[in-house]
């Protein structure tokens, strides 16, 4: 996973642009002033527009070079960055917001790290606390199956710079395989947008922003005697 960071951390910025400001309000909601942890935050572009509506924010990374765009930006010395891979790292600490953008979760390249990395997040959220997975559909024109498939990028892309080569490899779950996922690892679905506007999901969609909550255990059931 770092691989990908460290071959487009150059012109990172340039490709994504500055945060989608529906972003930043909808995670500012969510988070209501609470902690918050972005799994994968890269130069930092959606984490240090958020860090104001947060009491403190943190962020995992693996590419070192992502790392290094992110250090020289302003407010970098407000977010605790851990470098480290976010399918293992898992923290004491429990976070009212955990989030992970733009289809980052799924370079994580197979299903046991995917599942690792819920499991973690599971862990890490407060009792009231919410995951936030923002996905795409990488192969809309691709009838949609309720299951996984390997989606691989690699192209050139024009930035500042020049051209230059930009590759990912995305393990792409369906929304239905991601909520079994999810619920295998103890976090249920509490809503899901087609749009960060917050606009209702249809399954044409081709994009989710799926909100997951620690999975309510049902009672133990009385039997009457």
């Amino acid at each position: 996973m770092s691989d990908y960071g460290d071959g487009c951390a150059e012109f990172y910025d340039d490709l994504y642009g500055p945060p989608n400001p529906n972003t930043v309000r909808a995670l500012s909601r969510l988070v209501a002033g609470g902690s918050a942890l972005e799994l994968g935050i890269g130069t930092g572009r959606t984490a240090l527009a958020l860090r104001s509506y947060c009491s403190h924010l943190v962020g995992i990374e693996s590419s070192g070079a992502m790392l290094d765009r992110f250090a020289v930006k302003h407010g970098a010395d407000e977010v605790r960055v851990i470098e480290g891979d976010f399918s293992y790292v898992r923290l004491e600490e429990r976070f009212d917001l955990i989030f992970v953008l733009v289809n980052t979760l799924f370079l994580l390249e197979t299903r046991a790290l995917q599942s690792r990395c819920l499991s973690n997040v599971r862990e890490m959220l407060s009792e009231t606390g919410v995951f936030v997975v923002e996905a795409y559909d990488p192969s809309s024109d691709i009838e949609r199956a309720d299951d996984e498939r390997l989606v691989i990028y690699k192209h050139q892309v024009r930035t500042a710079q020049g051209m230059r080569p930009y590759e990912a490899r995305l393990l792409h779950q369906s929304a239905n395989r991601l909520d079994s996922l999810a619920h295998a690892a103890g976090l249920e679905l509490r809503t899901r947008w087609s749009n960060w506007q917050g606009a209702p999901y249809a399954p044409n969609s081709n994009m989710h922003v799926s909100v997951y909550g620690r999975r309510r255990e049902a009672p133990p059931h009385k039997s009457c005697s």
